[in-house]
């Protein structure tokens, strides 16, 4: 299991069903992006690799999707351009435990404490004010590591094939099997390593992913 650390929530989605993922990657995209191309169910922060379930092109009907969101979360908005994220309705909790994994899977998003208010002011009113107990309710699994704006440079930041050589020896046997770091601190060496090979994207924080229900 991953091992959790002392994490601020900075809110909560609903993604697509991971069922639905493995449509997403054609082999030579698994090999561009993946540090482990073999990843079955690729797990991210960033929502181009695990779409918000109103986001997904093959859902008919995005109205239930949002009707859902409603009842989960008190705070519910939708936007395109920018995180999005929203807090537990009255009995928000006890519908997220229950949901069927095909409709999808309430996510939380957390960084180290001392990040969390750079990110806010950054993005201003697109996180909410969560109690901290949120996350002993979820389990964690695993941590993502993603620029400023939440684009993963674990999942979705191709880089020279040599490079990826070098990247995938030296992290590759520490991913689990959604493709994320169980250990806080080698997603920190990652980001170290990844802010050196992809400056532009630099500086890159270690994000952790939680879900309130199994997934599968």
């Amino acid at each position: 299991m991953p091992e959790a650390s002392a994490q601020t929530i900075l809110g909560l989605q609903l993604r697509t069903s991971v069922h639905n993922l493995t449509s997403l990657w054609s082999n030579e995209e698994r090999e561009t992006y993946l540090l482990v191309p073999t990843t079955e169910f690729p797990l991210s922060v960033d929502e181009s690799v695990w779409p918000q379930a109103f986001d997904w092109p093959e859902r008919s009907d995005t109205t239930a999707d949002e009707e859902l969101a409603h009842q989960l979360f008190e705070n519910f908005f939708y936007s395109v351009g920018g995180p999005n994220y929203c807090q537990f309705s009255l009995n928000g909790l006890e519908l997220a435990r229950l949901l069927p994994p095909t409709r999808g899977h309430v996510i939380a998003v957390g960084v180290q404490t001392e990040l969390a208010d750079h990110l806010r002011t950054l993005h201003g009113d697109r996180f909410p004010k969560l109690s901290p107990n949120v996350v002993t309710s979820a389990y964690l699994l695993g941590y993502d590591v993603c620029d400023s704006r939440f684009r993963s440079g674990l999942m979705h930041c191709g880089v020279d094939a040599d490079k990826k050589v070098r990247l995938r020896k030296k992290f590759g046997a520490s991913v689990n099997r959604h493709g994320l770091f169980d250990l806080l601190e080698v997603a920190v060496r990652f980001a170290a390593a990844i802010d050196e090979l992809v400056p532009e994207h630099a500086p890159t924080l270690p994000v952790s992913l939680f879900a309130f229900a199994d997934l599968h």
